[in-house]
């Protein structure tokens, strides 16, 4: 029984952040700017989601976090890839946080975008 109800969690918990992720890339491909492709530094963007995924202005009220990298330079460059005008992203999910938007435990999961110069 215990396998099983943590099975189920693990499950409900996949299936909200595979719709959290869906929702912050939208977001993430919202905020790109053109100097996001001439700064020397990448930057770093958090969101906060409630437990529905919805986007929040502040950590007051959120459950999740996302902190998305939007990489100034490629580690290991593609072919075909003009890096003037596509970017890495990598992105963590970390749940539950505190109402200052601090993680309170381990539970993450990450994953990585491109976003095209706008």
């Amino acid at each position: 029984m215990p396998v099983g109800l943590k099975s189920a969690a693990e499950a409900g918990d996949a299936t909200r952040t595979s719709t959290l992720e869906a929702n912050a890339e939208a977001d993430i491909r919202a905020t790109v700017s053109p100097t996001d492709f001439t700064s020397a530094t990448a930057r770093t963007v958090t969101r906060y989601y409630d437990q529905q995924g919805i986007l929040l202005t502040s950590a007051t009220g959120a459950f999740y976090r996302v902190d998305a990298t939007i990489g100034n330079t490629w580690t290991t460059p593609l072919a075909n890839v003009d890096e003037a005008y596509l970017r890495p992203v990598s992105a963590v999910v970390r749940w539950p946080v505190d109402s200052s938007g601090n993680p309170i435990s381990s539970n993450t999961t990450s994953f990585t975008l491109y976003v095209a110069k706008p």
